[in-house]
């Protein structure tokens, strides 16, 4: 069974594997042929490139907060 992966730079993900495990990242890269990405993850406030397997990652899901409703 071969599964398509999409991915695209600047999309958000969330690490799921290792010592970042639940971090979310940034794309900055993609290598299809491969099936690896390279993500900045920030890490106390400074910014890391990890290369990752696409089976490494999740695509994150932005959630925004309602504004609250007016009583």
């Amino acid at each position: 069974m071969n599964k398509k992966y999409e991915f695209s730079i600047g999309e958000r993900v969330r690490i799921k594997v290792g010592p970042f495990q639940s971090f979310p990242a940034r794309i900055v890269a993609i290598n299809p042929q491969k099936g690896m990405l390279k993500v900045k993850v920030d890490i106390f406030g400074r910014t890391q490139p990890v290369v990752l397997n696409f089976l490494d990652v999740e695509k994150s899901v932005e959630t925004k907060t309602p504004p609250p409703s007016p009583n």
